[in-house]
């Protein structure tokens, strides 16, 4: 009867310390692909005049947002081609993907921090001089272009009250939006406390039936291991999914679930590699040890 009732408590702290470690596998790596980081690495990448070329749903995305600037600067008679390439300059997509970042750090954990920065603005100013430069028009100085930079980062900073924070979002915000905002950060913060509390009791049940001979390393490391290929072989029918169907129909959500694959299969095989390990190391201390018995 106790032999039966051991068997029992095994298969549910084993089955519990396998959920809790998938969830984990994946919520994490989750949570790293939509943090502010990440956001602005994919922006950063993003080639979006060849984006806009190639898929008509981006291509009025950004006319969309952008309609009054176009609208503007046709009237100067400059084309809307030039406003694309602009965009597709790495200053400019720095500062749209360290505002997006921000503003995606604020949903995910309610940091709240400046939309752009004195160092985004800098960049943008010295690729604006570059540019000067380069059209032969006019010669910017290194001098002249050390006391430009210094005049607007002493009027930055002497107006960083006026430049927004992330936590501005809210004001547009209904009441319903903040608890759907309140409800997003629960689901990244109190899940993965939950998993990673099930998986020590879990792992703290099997050192309390198998702690002779240390075999709840053996059935703990196996468990772990075995979830770390299921997460694998779940990452790879993502793979596939997002090279067969989201790269030639939303090639843009395609870089971003690429990101989430990424992050998926480094950590999975890193636990796989890491479960290996211990699983040898616990096979070659356990021979020595009847060796030596």
């Amino acid at each position: 009867m106790k032999k039966v009732i051991k068997v029992i408590i095994s298969i549910i702290l084993i089955s519990g310390l396998f959920i809790s470690t998938s969830f984990i596998l994946c919520l994490l790596p989750i949570k790293k692909a939509i943090s502010g980081n990440a956001i602005k690495e994919i922006i950063s990448n993003l080639e979006i005049e060849k984006l806009v070329e190639e898929d008509p749903n981006f291509e009025k995305a950004i006319y969309d947002v952008l309609e009054p600037v176009f609208t503007e600067t046709q009237k100067l008679n400059i084309d809307d081609e030039v406003i694309i390439k602009i965009l597709d300059s790495e200053q400019v997509k720095n500062i749209v993907g360290n505002a997006t970042g921000n503003f995606m750090d604020y949903i995910i954990t309610g940091v709240d921090k400046k939309l752009i920065t004195t160092e985004n603005i800098e960049e943008l100013l010295n690729k604006a001089m570059d540019d000067i430069n380069d059209s032969g028009y006019y010669e910017i100085s290194e001098q002249q272009r050390n006391k430009i930079l210094k005049v607007v980062e002493d009027q930055v900073y002497e107006y960083d009250d006026l430049i927004p924070n992330t936590s501005s979002i809210e004001k547009n915000f209904t009441q319903e939006d903040i608890n759907k905002l309140n409800e997003i950060r629960y689901y990244f913060k109190q899940p993965i406390i939950y998993f990673s509390l099930a998986i020590v009791l879990s792992i703290l049940g099997l050192i309390f039936i198998y702690h002779k001979k240390a075999k709840f390393i053996k059935y703990s490391s196996i468990t772990i291991l075995i979830s770390s290929i299921f997460i694998s072989l779940i990452d790879l029918v993502l793979l596939l999914i997002n090279k067969f169907i989201l790269y030639k129909e939303i090639p843009y959500v395609y870089i971003f679930v690429n990101n989430i694959i990424k992050y998926i299969f480094t950590v999975s095989i890193t636990t796989f590699t890491v479960m290996i390990i211990i699983l040898i190391l616990y096979s070659i201390i356990n021979k020595r040890s009847k060796l030596t018995n």
